[in-house]
């Protein structure tokens, strides 16, 4: 698992110096339609049971003043089950709706938060909880390349993840 994680984040870092080498954007806005794939390694209380986590990302941001912008997200997330104590766990899956922030750090870094409500898919699940998603990035052209802590809360118990990811923004 490790070895695909870090193959992951190498084809991620190496698509995206090449986009960025033919970009001409220099601002470091976020403003637009922002398309994304994540991949992570389940932590907190869904470890033991969930292999990995792939997720896809879809937000829309408004630049609101220089380097902040603010905007809506969704997508969905998937947590793999895997076998535990002879038993095989079904995947659980998640659909967050949020709020989006993002702050420019200089021209290439910067730091994200979405927040709001994690709907669980599963049918056997009961509605959902507090989804928060915090990450750090390098924006590459119309490319960002992060690392986050994704999670959801409802009675005590946290769903969480850590991996990298990639997005596309369409201005």
């Amino acid at each position: 698992m490790k070895k695909i994680l870090l193959f992951v984040a190498i084809a991620i870092f190496g698509f995206s110096n090449i986009s960025a080498q033919d970009s001409s954007q220099t601002n470091n806005s976020g403003e637009g339609f922002n398309f994304g794939l994540h991949l992570g390694i389940p932590v907190g209380d869904f470890e033991d049971v969930s292999s990995f986590t792939l997720g896809l990302d879809v937000s829309y941001l408004f630049n609101v003043s220089e380097g902040f912008d603010v905007g809506i997200a969704t997508g969905y997330i998937n947590f793999f089950g895997k076998d535990f104590e002879g038993f095989k766990v079904d995947d659980l899956g998640i659909i967050p709706i949020a709020a989006s922030t993002r702050v420019a750090l200089g021209e290439e870094w910067f730091l994200g938060i979405d927040l709001g409500y994690g709907i669980f898919t599963n049918e056997d699940s009961d509605g959902g909880g507090f989804y928060y998603y915090p990450k750090i990035g390098l924006k590459l052209g119309v490319v960002d390349v992060f690392g986050y802590y994704q999670g959801m809360t409802k009675d005590s118990v946290n769903v969480a993840s850590v991996g990298v990811g990639a997005s596309f923004n369409i201005n």
